[in-house]
């Protein structure tokens, strides 16, 4: 089974692009692993079948110049050994390319 990294700016319960986006993934023979915002009362991480959910960011994340806090989120992410990245937005796309 592939491994796959999502990368998504926000909480995934504001978004109905990405929630439908997500819910189309895990249809797929996939392990999704969804790198998303902090969310008050909810947990860091959670797991629903082959969803892996991982609150890791904050809204530093939008500070594209901070390098050391995207490098620190990269290598975060690069432990979960995916095959596969997908940037969901643009602000996505620079830690990505890390």
């Amino acid at each position: 089974m592939k491994r796959v990294a999502l990368l998504l700016d926000n909480t995934l319960t504001i978004d109905r692009r990405a929630l439908l986006e997500v819910e189309s993934l895990c249809s797929l023979d996939i392990e999704l692993h969804l790198f998303c915002m902090q969310e008050k009362d909810f947990p860091e991480t959670e797991t629903r079948n082959n969803l892996f959910i991982h609150r890791i960011f904050t809204s530093e994340i939008y500070q594209f110049k901070n390098s050391n806090l995207l490098r620190s989120y990269s290598e975060e992410i690069s432990k979960t050994k995916f095959a596969i990245l997908h940037c969901h937005d643009r602000v996505m796309l620079r830690l990505g390319t890390i």
